[in-house]
Parts: structure tokens; C-alpha cells; sequence
């Protein structure tokens, strides 16, 4: 591996530099990329979390590609590194590999190995932005004795009663103020998928999309239990009934991206959203946020700790978070959060990170902050984002009376 000198020299944040960095031939560590469903990640033997901070972010990357993250690892993860942050939700990743990469050079940086290295949780795809596809992730610092229990993509969906019943089983689903009910379209999906296992006795060959699109693939995963025209029929059957909850039924542009991670036995669930852009004049922005209540009570007890953060493309004053406000989250961030050349000190808070009250009851008080200073390339001068990083810093101490009782304090 690299001496320090060394990898402090990588400060251009060049494109080909940061390409002959990777293909040098040393070992670099590699990161975990986990996705939906019982990906839990393994138990870090890492140190324990400081008794003084733990630093929660929140960072759109504005249309994070290939090319971009390549060009601007150094410069992101400086800024990861200078604030001492030990988990960060990005939103606009276009790239799925974008996360391992930042991982990777935050690794090699601070001389991490497997043990105790910064790792992602990457999710499927969120939804659309500009001309392409959308993902959201986190980074977290395994050394801190930072774990994933669990992540999933919210994909919540309005649907009639009438079409909840044409489903042969039974999808879990609430019913809101207007009469109409939500369900989660991830979880039907895999409801269809056991269904499709049971009847042939093939498990993880072909994802139930492709059987919809293609009835002739179920002819190639192996021996059925039932007639096949039988079997595609159902099939069929039960994805027209799903596709009537996903064409026009959308709640949010981009679905949420939910991660139960556990620090020391305690757990922390945290959402990122990215609102879809359109001001204040836009009635879809508005439903959007306003929806972020029925998903917290979709997903969420009263008495667990939950952390929604990311872009709202609103500012928090805005009326549309008054249902918000009245499930007792709270805002952590009051400062401009957008920047440019042009503006550098910004002009709106459209990023933010919003708290629970059972947060708080392990908390004293809390305070927010935005990163404005060194998130530019050294180079170029250009900014990595429009958005700046924004974080909380949560303080705790552990309980004398209970080795594994943590309380934490928000500072």
C-alpha cells in the first residue's frame, strides 16, 4: 500500500488521476455493495464508537455517474473525512458502483483494511431524474461499530380496495384519510415471486418481471407442479392486478430508501428521500411530502428511532411539512443548504434531516450543520454539487447500570 505522502498527493481531482490510482496494483480493499432484501452486513470487529459523537449526513451528488465520481472521489471524501461523518445518505447516484469507490478511496486514505472499513448499501432503482435512472445509498464506517440490520426500498403505492382484493393473498397495506389504501409494492413483488418458487420448485432464476414480459421463459427454469399454460395464466393474472398499483399510482417520484442500521444495540432507522423538484407552485412536491407522514406510520412505531433526511426540494417552512411536524419530528437544519459559483453562500434549505420524538427522548439538545467550506475541486474550482452536505451530530454515553443501554445526546 501507499505511504501517506503518497496518497496525499492525489489532491487534483483529475480524472486520469484518480484512473492510474485504481489500476496502481496495490490491494485495495473492497467494500460490500448491499442490496434489497436480508442483506444484512457482517458484524464489524472494528472498535467501538467513541464516547463523545456520531456524526449523521445527508448529501445529494447531483447525477453521481461513472465519470463524475472518478473525477471528484478525492474532494468528496475529504469532505467525509474533515467532518468526521460515520454514515451519509446520497441521493442522485446514476452509477451503482459510484459508493464503492468513494468507499474504496476513503479506505486506502485512512489506511482502513476489511475489518474496519468504511462500506455502502446501494438500493435498486428509486425512480427517474433528468434523462436516466435514479439509486440512493448510504456510506458508514464499520470501525465506529456501525451495522446494517436491514434495507429496503419503500415502494408505496396507492391502490383501490377493489384491486388490494383480486390478489390471492394477503398484502399488507393502511388506509388513508382520502379512503384509498397504500402497500408496498417490493413486498408484493416478493409475495408473487414465492408464489412463482412454490409452483415451480425453482428458486432465484428468473425475476417475476421477466416472466411477465416473457411467459415463454417459464418454460426454461425447470419442472412445474402445475400445467404451465395454468401456471403463466396466474402469473399474468397476478402482475396485471400489480401493474394497475405501479403505472399511475406512484406516491413518490424516486421511492425512499430505508436502512435500519445498529450502532452498539441500539437501532436507528434512517430514510432518504429526494422530493421531486417543482417549487411551491407545484401540487406533486407538495402530496409528496405530505405523503412522508402516511409512510412513517406505514413503516414506523411511535417509540422507534427514525431519521428522514435528504433533498425536499421545499423549504421546511412550508405548509406541506405541517403533518410532519404534527407526527413531533423536527428539523435539524436551518441554514441555506444549495451553493454555486454564482451564490456560494446559497439562497434556499432544501436539504435537511428531521428527527423523531423518540430520537429526542434519548436526547438532550440538537444542532444541524451545513458544509459549506472545501467541496470543490482544488483544480477546476467546480463545485461537486449544487448541494452541500448537511449533518447532525448526535452525542451519547452508555449507561453504568446496563452495559449494552446506550443514551444518546444530541448536540
Amino acid at each position: 500500500m501507499e505511504s501517506t505522502e503518497d496518497i496525499d498527493t492525489l489532491t487534483s481531482d483529475s480524472e486520469e488521476d484518480c484512473l492510474s490510482y485504481y489500476s496502481d496494483g496495490d490491494d485495495c480493499p473492497s467494500p460490500r455493495i448491499f442490496h434489497n432484501f436480508d442483506n444484512a452486513a457482517p458484524e464489524s470487529n472494528g472498535s467501538s464508537i467513541k464516547p463523545n459523537k456520531l456524526r449523521i449526513a445527508s448529501w445529494n451528488l447531483n447525477i453521481l455517474s461513472e465519470a463524475k465520481v472518478m473525477k471528484k472521489v478525492v474532494t468528496i471524501c475529504d469532505a467525509i473525512i474533515d467532518n468526521e461523518l460515520n454514515i451519509v445518505a446520497i441521493q442522485e447516484i446514476r452509477w451503482e458502483g459510484a459508493l464503492n469507490v468513494i468507499c474504496c478511496m476513503l479506505n486506502k486514505r485512512l489506511g482502513r483494511d476489511d475489518g474496519n472499513a468504511w462500506m455502502s448499501v446501494v438500493s435498486d432503482t428509486a425512480g427517474r431524474m433528468h434523462a436516466g435512472m435514479e439509486l440512493s445509498g448510504f456510506l458508514f464506517d464499520s470501525s465506529k461499530g456501525i451495522t446494517v440490520d436491514y434495507s429496503e426500498l419503500t415502494r408505496l403505492r396507492s391502490i383501490e380496495l377493489s384491486h388490494l382484493n383480486k390478489f390471492p393473498f394477503t398484502i399488507e397495506s393502511k388506509k388513508l384519510e382520502n379512503g384509498k389504501f397504500i402497500c408496498n409494492y417490493s413486498k408484493a413483488i416478493v409475495l408473487i415471486k414465492e408464489q412463482l418458487e412454490t409452483l415451480t420448485g425453482v428458486t432465484g432464476v428468473v425475476m417475476v418481471e421477466d416472466i411477465y414480459n416473457d411467459p415463454l421463459l417459464i418454460t426454461q427454469i425447470g419442472p412445474l407442479t402445475d400445467n404451465k399454460e395454468v401456471v403463466i395464466a396466474k402469473l399474468q393474472n397476478d402482475m396485471e392486478n400489480l401493474m394497475k398499483i405501479t403505472s399511475d399510482k406512484r406516491i413518490f417520484t424516486r421511492d425512499p430508501f430505508y436502512v435500519s442500521f445498529k450502532i452498539k444495540g441500539t437501532s436507528f432507522n434512517l430514510l432518504s428521500v429526494h422530493i421531486k423538484a417543482g417549487g411551491t407552485q407545484n401540487s406533486r412536491v407538495r402530496n409528496e411530502i405530505e405523503s412522508l407522514s402516511d409512510l412513517i406510520g406505514y413503516c414506523f412505531t411511535p417509540d422507534q428511532n427514525v431519521i428522514i433526511l435528504g433533498d425536499f426540494n421545499l423549504s421546511p417552512e412550508d405548509p406541506s411539512f405541517t403533518k410532519l411536524k404534527s407526527l413531533n419530528y423536527v428539523q435539524c437544519i436551518h441554514e441555506f443548504t444549495n451553493i454555486s459559483l454564482e451564490k456560494p453562500e446559497g439562497s434556499a434549505i432544501h436539504d435537511n434531516i428531521w428527527i423523531s420524538e423518540a430520537v429526542r427522548s434519548l436526547t438532550g439538545s440538537y444542532k444541524g450543520y451545513v458544509v459549506r467550506d472545501n467541496v470543490s475541486c482544488r483544480l477546476c474550482g467546480e463545485y461537486v454539487s449544487d448541494h452541500c452536505p448537511v449533518f447532525v451530530e448526535l452525542q451519547y454515553v452508555e449507561d453504568s447500570k446496563c452495559h449494552h443501554q446506550t443514551a444518546f445526546l444530541i448536540k
